[in-house]
């Protein structure tokens, strides 16, 4: 889950209503609970590694290759920071097994210290 940072200003106007900066802030923190957050606990968020695209793993990439790397926007001055280690993702076309002809879809990865993304295996 994204959690947007902190506004570091009046949160409220003077008639007590939120701010336009902190409204933004909920709407943002909000919308990113409910994208992330079902009623049984955390959305593991998907990755397309599908074979049949044109580029089969470039999600899984872009988040491997943005591993401790930082972007400062000159605007707002806001630092984003890339994927940090033990970051997991869901790759819903990787095959995990299967027996008859049925491959089993769908592999649980974690980014490790060495800026890779392993599988999560069942030892």
């Amino acid at each position: 889950m994204i959690v947007p940072n902190y506004v570091q200003e009046q949160i409220v106007d003077e008639k007590g209503y939120p701010t336009d900066n902190f409204a933004t802030f909920l709407i943002n923190l909000l919308q990113n609970m409910q994208v992330s957050i079902s009623n049984e606990g955390y959305l593991i968020p998907s990755v397309s590694s599908d074979p049949a695209s044109a580029t089969p793993t470039s999600q899984l990439a872009q988040l491997q290759a943005s591993f401790q790397s930082e972007t400062v926007n000159p605007d707002t001055q806001t630092v984003t920071t890339g994927v940090q280690v033990g970051t997991i993702v869901f790759d819903p076309y990787e095959v995990n097994g299967g027996s008859g002809g049925t491959p089993r879809l769908g592999q649980l990865k974690v980014l490790l210290n060495d800026g890779t993304f392993h599988n999560v295996t069942n030892t």
